[in-house]
């Protein structure tokens, strides 16, 4: 707990300091696809327990304000459905162990990531970038759900998860210049450091997530 209100207090001088010394860029709307699992200490290894990534969308609004011809700061809230999904293959060494299905966990997410973004200034409407900062997640819900040949479930797992949770985010994108506004692309990989799982017994959980994003910016 005191490690994440450290990283917290990190997070709010980070914005300050940046935001007092920035000129308003603009505001706008993003959303995306995200491809999200989770990494535990204590991994399984047998044929047929397989860990794809878990397929959700992420939606929100995000300011950007400049400091100097080539760098910026920028804040984004974004709604964000992350998770993990397990598969059981028939007739495998996993199954000999666990019940044959699909298993979901669904965690919902308000994501609050803090980037600074470095532009490779050109003459075209195109403008390469490269970002990174910290973010902090706040849980909305957490919900699993299991399809096998002869059961389904659904369960509230929210008591099994933490809050709240930090990591880094870093990635690559471009804009391109549409009269007053801005379009925006952008791939990204967050990393959460801080253990989300939140019952006894269990190894330290953290998050991994992908996502491919698209957005409007705009001047007020």
């Amino acid at each position: 707990m005191k490690i994440q209100k450290n990283i917290l207090f990190t997070i709010i001088v980070l914005i300050s300091t940046s935001f007092t010394f920035a000129q308003f860029s603009h505001v706008g709307l993003k959303g995306g696809l995200n491809l999200s699992a989770l990494d535990t200490d204590n991994e399984i290894e047998l044929s047929g327990y397989e860990n794809p990534y878990k397929v959700g969308l992420n939606i929100g609004v995000f300011t950007e304000f400049d400091l100097s011809k080539n760098m910026s700061v920028s804040a984004e809230v974004l709604y964000s459905q992350r998770g993990m999904l397990t598969e059981i293959k028939p007739n495998t060494e996993a199954s000999e162990h666990f019940p044959e299905g699909i298993f979901t966990l669904n965690l919902d997410y308000i994501d609050i990531p803090i980037l600074f973004n470095y532009m490779f200034i050109s003459e075209s409407n195109f403008t390469p970038r490269i970002f990174g900062g910290p973010f902090a997640s706040f849980l909305l819900s957490a919900e699993s759900a299991f399809e096998g040949p002869n059961d389904n479930e659904e369960l509230d797992m929210k008591e099994f998860y933490k809050p709240n949770e930090f990591g880094l985010v870093f990635g690559l994108g471009t804009t391109y210049k549409i009269n007053s506004g801005e379009l925006i692309f952008d791939v990204r990989f967050m990393k959460g450091l801080s253990d989300i799982a939140d019952f006894e017994g269990w190894s330290k959980t953290t998050s991994r997530n992908i996502s491919v994003n698209l957005g409007y910016g705009f001047k007020l």
